[in-house]
């Protein structure tokens, strides 16, 4: 029987990595694959190939050279699948090359076979020839596979998971995808970017739900753009597959709907690959969807056994997986080297256009109290979008503590956006400033200017919010009203203002805040403060509702108006005359009506964007009323 230090499993990309780097380390390693070709899912069936189908489309569409030379390029029907599938084919078998190459240069010796436990120290291997070896050491790098819910009619021929849709021999004129994560999105969009029809069936209210919500909502934008249709709250209940490969397949929504397609993806989730392995044999304690438990170290409740990549569950990312790889090498050998995965690490997603983040969402900021700003900037307002066309390109936002200026947080939707995420990973990592990148030097034209733009938009914006202030101090007897009109994209600004007032201590001061031309997600946040602080109350509308609110408790008199409207202003001019005569018919003091500039010239309050930044769309005036009430 042969004895090696070091027996790997899987020579997927974490099996790939950790195998090589114990052999680096002197260490006799063994690895075993039970595919007729090295990669794993990451290379064969996963992670490239939907990668490589993503270029093919944009490169057979022409989607991001509209425009770019006067003439459009659309498809042409001589495209068939063969071209589509041509260059997923060429990497995957150069990349098999390349494993097999890096395995050879190491010394590696590789067995042919589906193995299984012993014991906690023996592997059984099932191949052309049958044998066992022993190992010091065993990493279980299996990865995973689709799973198959029992209601889904796989025939691989119409009916797919993500691993056999790569093997279609034709295109659909449309398809089904059930499933909004990762897997599910990429795959929609790049059936979208070849033209054909493409609907996505989401149990929930929204796709990628990790994702900032302002990026997720873009991309659903995007898609609706290229002509996807996505059906939230909403699943499959029943599937009718006709024999005839003709007519269409009929599946029934839960909403009653129909859907009539050529074929089906589901694309909702994977499993660990740990069947047959008999990991019982060994003692190996394993969780749910067949994934193997480990600790920090990614060792299992056996100490010399660990485990790595897509067996052991989330993150489930082949970046990831090469580092717990070469993790668990070090913590095996101590080899005194990498101790431990990397506590921030970006986020790839290969849709069309693509998505890339790092660090915290708006939502983690306000989930934490984190004083909070944001900075935005646009492809298509920099010269190197405009250099690579296509109009409606996509955007960078940075998320920075309000107070330090330090950048907590990046997100990008765009084309190439996977490869420039990574400046940011250093500026979050590192804990980098705003000032810190107004101040860099980058090449020009280049997207990386995207950084710069977003800072001082950040910046800017941020010292806006910063200079809310009570216009005076009410005592006792001097009570005073507060009325913020909250707009679309002003939800960080707004958070600041809010977060500033609730920490006065006035009794006699009342805000009421007006959910009017706003979002959901203002909604949310002003109903949030509101139900932390009984001063704070929020309306739909100035009128009718607001009206007797004001009414109450101020009795005849008489006010005076300063009116300084801006024209961009969105508050109709008719709600301000009302709100302004019913304050000076019941009410008693003055009211102050400015306009986002008037604001921001009286270095009061105010969130506004500067048009030469380029705004796509510019916060309108944070607070757009204020009402100081005097005792008679």
């Amino acid at each position: 029987m042969k004895s090696f230090d070091l027996i790997v499993i899987g020579s997927g990309p974490a099996g790939e990595k950790a195998a090589a780097k114990a052999a680096y380390f002197g260490k006799k390693v063994a690895l075993i694959e039970r595919e007729n070709k090295y990669g794993g899912a990451g290379v064969q069936t996963g992670t490239l190939p939907s990668k490589t189908l993503k270029e093919t489309a944009l490169y057979l569409s022409g989607i991001y050279q509209k425009g770019v030379f006067g003439v459009d390029k659309d498809l042409g029907r001589e495209a068939g699948v063969q071209d589509f599938m041509y260059r997923k084919n060429v990497v995957t078998d150069t990349m098999h090359k390349i494993i097999d190459h890096n395995l050879v240069k190491h010394g590696i010796e590789v067995f042919e076979g589906d193995a299984s436990f012993c014991n906690g120290h023996e592997v059984h291997i099932q191949g052309s020839i049958e044998q066992t070896i022993k190992g010091d050491f065993i990493l279980v790098a299996t990865g995973s596979y689709p799973f198959h819910p029992e209601n889904i009619p796989f025939d691989n021929l119409r009916v797919h998971d993500s691993d056999t849709i790569l093997d279609i021999k034709e295109f659909p004129k449309s398809i089904c995808v059930l499933g909004a994560g990762v897997i599910g999105c990429e795959y929609a969009t790049i059936f979208g970017a070849m033209g054909v029809k493409t609907f996505v069936v989401n149990d929930r209210d929204k796709i990628l739900g990790f994702l900032d919500q302002e990026i997720s909502e873009a991309l659903v934008e995007q898609m609706k753009k290229s002509g996807i249709e996505i059906l939230f709250n909403n699943s499959i209940v029943e599937f009718d597959v006709p024999d005839d490969p003709e007519e269409q397949l009929h599946l029934k929504l839960k909403s009653g709907e129909t859907l009539n397609v050529d074929m089906f993806l589901f694309a909702a989730g994977r499993s660990g690959s740990i069947q047959g392995l008999h990991c019982e044999k060994a003692g190996i304690e394993t969780g749910k969807r067949e994934t193997i438990l480990v600790n920090e170290n990614f060792k299992t409740n056996v100490d010399h056994i660990y485990a790595v990549g897509d067996v052991i569950g989330f993150p489930a990312l082949a970046s990831t997986s090469m580092e717990q790889g070469r993790i668990a090498i070090t913590h095996m050998f101590d080899t005194k080297d990498l101790h431990s995965l990397a506590d921030v690490f970006p986020y790839g997603i290969y849709t069309v256009p693509e998505v890339s983040m790092i660090g915290l969402t708006e939502e983690q900021a306000q989930a934490e109290k984190i004083p909070y700003g944001t900075g935005h900037s646009y492809y298509r307002d920099i010269a190197r979008g405009r250099i690579m066309g296509y109009e409606d390109n996509g955007f960078l936002k940075l998320i920075f503590n309000s107070e330090s200026r330090v950048i907590i947080g990046v997100h990008i939707m765009g084309n190439i956006a996977t490869e420039i995420i990574h400046y940011g990973m250093s500026l979050v990592r590192n804990e980098k400033t705003l000032d810190y990148v107004i101040g860099t030097v980058f090449n020009y034209p280049t997207l990386h200017d995207l950084y710069k733009y977003a800072s001082y938009d950040g910046l800017k914006l941020n010292r806006l919010a910063k200079s809310f202030k009570i216009l005076e101090e009410p005592n006792q007897s001097h009570p005073l009203v507060s009325i913020i009109m909250a707009a679309k994209d002003t939800e960080p600004y707004l958070v600041a203002c809010l977060t500033s007032i609730q920490k006065q201590t006035y009794k006699n001061w009342e805000l009421i805040a007006v959910n009017d031309h706003s979002s959901d997600r203002t909604k949310d946040i002003l109903e949030a403060f509101a139900q932390e602080d009984s001063r704070i109350r929020v309306f739909d509308s100035i009128t009718p509702r607001l009206i007797p609110t004001l009414q109450t408790g101020y009795k005849a008199s008489r006010g005076k108006l300063i009116n300084r409207m801006d024209s961009d202003d969105i508050m109709p001019v008719d709600k301000l005359e009302s709100l302004v005569s019913a304050w000076e018919t019941h009410g008693q003091g003055t009211v102050i009506a400015g306009g986002t500039q008037h604001f921001v010239d009286q270095g009061e309050v105010g969130a506004r964007a500067d048009p030469a930044r380029g705004l796509r769309r510019p916060p309108r005036a944070l607070v757009r009323l204020r009402i100081a009430t005097e005792a008679r």
